[in-house]
């Protein structure tokens, strides 16, 4: 059985890359830069939030929203808890 998630494929990225910029991301005129330690971070939040509201391994979410850094926060958050996300 495969056990590779997103998670294991970000955690060594994290550990050598902490404080250099995961994504960046252009508003208008303003630019915002989130490191990959920021992002760890906002995914662990996410998936606590998850838990809390009673997700759990096998619950399916629709992530609906614009492209933006949280996106990418939630997908993660879903690989932190094994929950299955879904696009529209």
């Amino acid at each position: 059985m495969d056990t590779s998630t997103l998670t294991n494929y970000f955690k060594p990225i994290l550990y050598n890359f902490l404080d250099r910029e995961a994504i960046i991301y252009r508003t208008g005129f303003r630019t915002i830069r989130i490191s990959y330690l920021y992002l760890y971070d906002s995914a662990y939040r996410m998936a606590n939030m998850y838990q809390h509201n009673g997700l759990k391994k096998g619950d399916a979410v629709i992530i609906w929203a614009p492209n933006n850094p949280e996106w990418v926060a939630a997908l993660l958050a879903c690989s932190l808890t094994d929950v299955i996300s879904c696009s529209p």
